[in-house]
Order: C-alpha cells, then sequence, then structure tokens
C-alpha cells in the first residue's frame, strides 16, 4: 500500500508521463506501422514491376520471334529459317504444324514417328482456338530435366489459318530471375499461372504444383485478387509468417507472387517499439528523479508540521512551538500559518481551562469548607430544637396539670355551693371570700392570656426558626436567637403555671374558709349560691381556655418536632453538598494535572 504522500504523488505523476509516453508511443507506432506497411507495399509493387517488364519483355521477345518465323514457314527455305530462329532466339526447338498434318522441326535429330499428328497436340489446338500467339502450360524436358514452356501462334496467309508455329524455350532465365528476388534474407518470389500452378520456385519440388500447397489460402481466385492490389497480405508459408502480395506479368497469364519474411520487414517496427520502450524508461526514471527532487523541499517542511503535530500529540505536548512561515504563501506555508494559529488557540484554551480548573478547585474547596461549617452549625441548631422540643414537652405537661386543677376547682366550687347554702348564715363573709376568689381568678385569667401570648409568641418564633432553617449558611446563626428565645418563653410559660398552682391553692383555702362563713350566713345562701354559680362558670371557661392553651402548645410542640426533622434532613444534605464539594475539588485537580501534560506559554500581565 502506498501510505506515503509524496510516494503517491511520485507514482501518480510518473503514470502520468509514462501513460502519455505510451499512448505516444502507441499512436507513432500505429501511424509509423501504416505508413512502413504502406512503404513495404510500394517497394514490393517497385520491385516487382521491374522483375515482370523483364519476364514480359522476355516473353514478348519469344513470341516476337516465334510471330517473325511463323510468317516464313511456308516457304522453301522454312526449315533454315526455323533452325536459324531457334539460334538467335535462344530457343531448344522451333516447329510447326500444318492443317493437312505436316510437321517441321529445326531438331534435324528427331526421327519423327509416322503416326504423329501436329494438330492433335496442344499446342497446336490451344493456338488455333485463341487466334493469337500464346505460351502454354510449362512442362519438364525428359531429356534435359529442364522446365519448358512453348510459345504457339497461329500461320496465317490471306485470313486463313493454315497451321501453327511453336517454340520450346527453357524458362532457366525466367526462374534464374525470379530466384534472384530477394528483398530480404529469408524471403523470396515465385510465380504462377492463371490456374494457380507454380512455374517458377526457389525449390524445384514444388514447380508445376498448386500454390495452395504452401498455404491453403493462395487459391487462383485470391491470386487474382491479390494481383488487383498493393496491398499485402498476412500468409504462413511453411510456418514462416510471410507477407505476400501478387503482380500480374503483362501480356501473360503469369503471376509474380513476392513472399516478404514478416519479422525482416517489420524489424524496423520491432526496432521502433525497443527504442520507445528504452526511451519510456529513461524518461521514466529522469521524470522519478525530477518529480521526486520538486517534492523533496515541499514534503521537508511538510514534515516539519508533521513532527511539530507530534510533539504536540505526544511527549510533553510542547504548545510554545511554533513552525517558521516562508516568505512563498504556497499550501505548505498555510498549513503552517493555519497550524500556527491553531496551538495558539489551543495554548489560549488550555490556559483558560487551567486558570478556570484552579478557580473551581478553590471554591469547591471553599464550598466544602463552609458546608462542613454549616453542618456543624446545623448540628447544634438540631441540638438546639430537641431540648426546645423537650421543654415544650414539658411545658405541654404542665398546662395539662393545670386543666385537671381547673376542673377539679370547679368540683369544689360545686361542693362550696353546696357547703354555701347548708351555711347561709355566713354569706356575708362568703361573699368577701368569694370576692377574693374573683380577685384570684381575674389574676389567673391574666395569667392564662400571658400564657396564650406565651404560645403564639412561640408559633411565631418557629415560623421563623423553620425559614432560617431553610436559608442555612452564614444565616443559620439566626436559628440560635430563635432558640434561645424559645427558651425563655418555655420558661415563663412554666412559671405561670406555678402561679396558677398557687392561685388555685389559695383559691381552694378561701373557698373552705367560705364555706365555714356560709354556714353562719345562710340567710344570705341564696345570694352566695349564685355568686358561686357564677365562679363555677367562670372556672369552667379557664377550664376551657386551659384546653385550647394545651392544644396549641400541642401544635407548637409538633412544629418543633417537624423543624427538628428538617434541620436534621438538611444536615444531611450539607454533608452530601460538602461531598459533592470535595468530589468536585478532586476532579478540578485531576483536570489540572492532565492539563499539566502540556507545555503552555505564559500568560502576559494585563
Amino acid at each position: 500500500m502506498l501510505t506515503s504522500i509524496r510516494t503517491r504523488i511520485l507514482v501518480f505523476c510518473l503514470a502520468i508521463v509514462l501513460l502519455a509516453l505510451t499512448l505516444t508511443g502507441i499512436a507513432t507506432y500505429q501511424v509509423t506501422s501504416r505508413y512502413n506497411t504502406e512503404a513495404i507495399s510500394r517497394s514490393q509493387a517497385e520491385v516487382a514491376e521491374g522483375y515482370t517488364m523483364a519476364i514480359s519483355d522476355w516473353s514478348n521477345a519469344k513470341k516476337a520471334v516465334v510471330e517473325a518465323t511463323g510468317r516464313q514457314a511456308l516457304t522453301e527455305d522454312a526449315l533454315s529459317r526455323f533452325i536459324l530462329a531457334a539460334d538467335a532466339g535462344d530457343m531448344i526447338t522451333v516447329y510447326a504444324g500444318f492443317n493437312d498434318n505436316r510437321y517441321i522441326t529445326s531438331d534435324v535429330d528427331w526421327d519423327i514417328p509416322p503416326t504423329y499428328q501436329p494438330t492433335q497436340r496442344p499446342w497446336y489446338q490451344q493456338a488455333l482456338a485463341a487466334g493469337h500467339t500464346i505460351a502454354t502450360l510449362p512442362y519438364m524436358d525428359a531429356s534435359s530435366g529442364k522446365l519448358v514452356v512453348s510459345f504457339a501462334s497461329p500461320i496465317v496467309r490471306d485470313g486463313q489459318t493454315l497451321g501453327v508455329i511453336s517454340s520450346d524455350v527453357a524458362m532457366d532465365r525466367v526462374i534464374e530471375t525470379v530466384n534472384a528476388i530477394d528483398p530480404t534474407p529469408h524471403s523470396h518470389a515465385f510465380m504462377v499461372n492463371s490456374d494457380g500452378i507454380m512455374i517458377a520456385h526457389a525449390d524445384k519440388s514444388l514447380i508445376l504444383k498448386p500454390a495452395t500447397e504452401l498455404d491453403a489460402s493462395l487459391t487462383p481466385a485470391a491470386l487474382a485478387q491479390m494481383s488487383g492490389t498493393e496491398a499485402l497480405r498476412d500468409v504462413t508459408l511453411r510456418g514462416q509468417d510471410m507477407l505476400v502480395s501478387a503482380v500480374p506479368i503483362e501480356d501473360t497469364n503469369w503471376t509474380l507472387v513476392m513472399a516478404l519474411d514478416r519479422k525482416e520487414a517489420m524489424a524496423g517496427m520491432v526496432s521502433l517499439v525497443k527504442t520507445t520502450v528504452i526511451a519510456l524508461v529513461v524518461v521514466g526514471i529522469i521524470a522519478a528523479l525530477l518529480i521526486w527532487a520538486l517534492l523533496t523541499p515541499i514534503f521537508r517542511r511538510m514534515h516539519e508540521v508533521r513532527d511539530a503535530m507530534r510533539d504536540v500529540s505526544e511527549g510533553e505536548g510542547d504548545l510554545t512551538q511554533r513552525l517558521p512561515l516562508s516568505t512563498r504563501d504556497d499550501e505548505v506555508n498555510q498549513i503552517a500559518r493555519s497550524f500556527n494559529r491553531f496551538v495558539e488557540r489551543i495554548d489560549h484554551v488550555m490556559r483558560d481551562v487551567r486558570d478556570s480548573s484552579e478557580n473551581v478547585r478553590m471554591a469547591s474547596s471553599e464550598i466544602s469548607t463552609g458546608s462542613m461549617d454549616l453542618s456543624r452549625r446545623t448540628e447544634t441548631t438540631a441540638a438546639s430544637l430537641e431540648q426546645s422540643a423537650a421543654a415544650m414537652e414539658q411545658l405541654t405537661s404542665t398546662v395539662a396539670n393545670s386543666t385537671e386543677s381547673s376542673r377539679h376547682a370547679a368540683q369544689l366550687t360545686a361542693q362550696a355551693t353546696q357547703s354555701a347554702e347548708e351555711g347561709g348564715q355566713v354569706m356575708t363573709e362568703v361573699v368577701g371570700t368569694m370576692r377574693d376568689i374573683s380577685t384570684s381568678s381575674s389574676e389567673m385569667a391574666n395569667i392564662i392570656g400571658v400564657i396564650d401570648s406565651i404560645a403564639f409568641q412561640t408559633n411565631l418564633l418557629a415560623l421563623n426558626a423553620s425559614v432560617e432553617a431553610a436559608r442555612a449558611g452564614e444565616q443559620g446563626r439566626g436559628f440560635a436567637v430563635v432558640a434561645a428565645e424559645v427558651r425563655t418563653l418555655a420558661n415563663r410559660s412554666t412559671q405561670a403555671a406555678q402561679d396558677i398552682k398557687k392561685l388555685i391553692d389559695d383559691s381552694v383555702a378561701k373557698t373552705a374558709n367560705g364555706q365555714t362563713l356560709v354556714q353562719r350566713a345562710g340567710e344570705r345562701m341564696e345570694d352566695i349560691v349564685s355568686q358561686i354559680k357564677r365562679v363555677n362558670g367562670l372556672i369552667s371557661e379557664v377550664t376551657t381556655a386551659a384546653n385550647e392553651q394545651s392544644t396549641g402548645i400541642s401544635q407548637v410542640n409538633q412544629a418543633v418536632t417537624q423543624l427538628d426533622q428538617m434541620t436534621q434532613e438538611n444536615a444531611a444534605l450539607v454533608e452530601e453538598s460538602a461531598a459533592a464539594s470535595d468530589s468536585l475539588s478532586q476532579e478540578a485537580q485531576r483536570l489540572t494535572q492532565i492539563i499539566g501534560v502540556f507545555r503552555l506559554s505564559e500568560r502576559a500581565p494585563s
């Protein structure tokens, strides 16, 4: 995997260069190959044209000799003229056949068989049918072992065909001409007639054999089609890749076929490909070196950025480092500038976080200390409330006793009424005594009023105490004052209860004295009874008021108890707050330690 950006850029640029060179090479190869093929075709055509003209001239020369000799075939010295034509035209023999089967030949040594009929020979019939000079299919001469072709021409006089003159010509010169065609060391040529029979080939074993023995595609039709164009055809001849072209030989039914070795013909293209590949490799290496040289200074600065970031992310986390900036405003310089701004901002944020965490730690420590102090004060307040609750319970018990005493006083009053009825004679003294009782009862009412006032103030103090307890903090000190007032009121309530008891006792004593007086003041019993009933009503009212006071004190006691519970709950909350503050202080200290990993710049003095 290409993990390095520089390597990826190098590979990418090198790939672009190589791709461009490859495409250029391919285009060049295709264009050159096309022009090379066309050049080979033109060269083949030019070479073939020269050789075909030579063969055509040779053939036309032989035909001319035959035609000229044919015009002398009806003369008396025809034989001598035949011999002269054979020698002059480099012919094996010259001979003629006539319609009457007469036969003349320049070969005087040949004994003509009596049954020999020239009019039945192929050369005679072909020329007669053609009506002009022809070249027969070459054949192997049995005596000489040479390839021989016969040129036959009709003998015409006054518009009548009287016979056919022919000559046998060895094709050694033509074969030598064809075999001399070798554009490249492994290239060759051969000649075929219109039937696709090879009449000239370097391999004598192939002469007079069809061209399809070389390759099945070399049919007469294919050769005829090839002879109409300069295009080259890829043909495999005996396992050898060849470029084949065919050129017809003028004034004959022969075709010159040239087989050019493909490898040798394309040697220039192969050399071009090799040169292109070598150039591609050399240019690729040079391009790689140039790209590497260009990328090295750029990535050297990028490596500086990478190392600086690594120093921040690893090790001591030095945020005081800054990357040097160059005068060029390129991408690397922009990255360095952005990195410096980023590190500067991170440094600023880290310093703020460090200072904030220190402030949080100090504040949490102060909160923890204050919470512990508040917890202690809350515990003290709770203890005071417990004492107040106990005092209120005692006050409630005292009021209950006072109520019971009032009931007992009512009973005694009833008894006093009965005694007053019996002792009417002392009514006057009873009246005085009752007046004293009335006075005592009035004082008792005042005392009860005081108790009622105390209960009311106690209720208000309890309300203030609940408010003070809810506020906590430094305001918890007021709760101690409230508790002190509650204790004072409780003491006053106790004293009032004692006074009530004393008055009641005095009333009882005076009532007893009134009974004695009533016994002596019988005459005024009715008035005394009436007054005692009034006293009894007053005592009932006192009893009712005492009951109400007892109920109010019970409610105050219940409120104090609830206040005590709330105070205890507040104490628990204060402890939890202290624990949370301590935990916050620890987290702030831990945050300070984490930030301490980074090396920060010093804050400029403000």
